[in-house]
């Protein structure tokens, strides 16, 4: 819903899941965000991660995934 969109609310939620992660001694958090969705990746690069790759052909209608990652340590 456009309406809580950037308040903040996804980073608050992304926060503490890393938080938490951190606490249970989590290295590292991997995720793949479709390669035309430039909002997310510009939104998980603030948070931290970094781009590790592209995978071709990853989603069912033939869209490439960017491969991102956060090092906790």
């Amino acid at each position: 819903d456009p309406a809580f969109r950037r308040q903040g609310i996804g980073t608050l939620l992304m926060k503490e899941i890393i938080d938490r992660f951190k606490k249970k001694e989590v290295k590292t958090v991997r995720l793949e965000v479709r390669k035309s969705n430039l909002g997310a990746q510009l939104f998980y690069k603030k948070l931290g991660f970094l781009e590790r790759g592209e995978m071709p052909l990853y989603y069912e209608d033939g869209e490439s995934a960017i491969a991102m990652e956060l090092s906790l340590e």
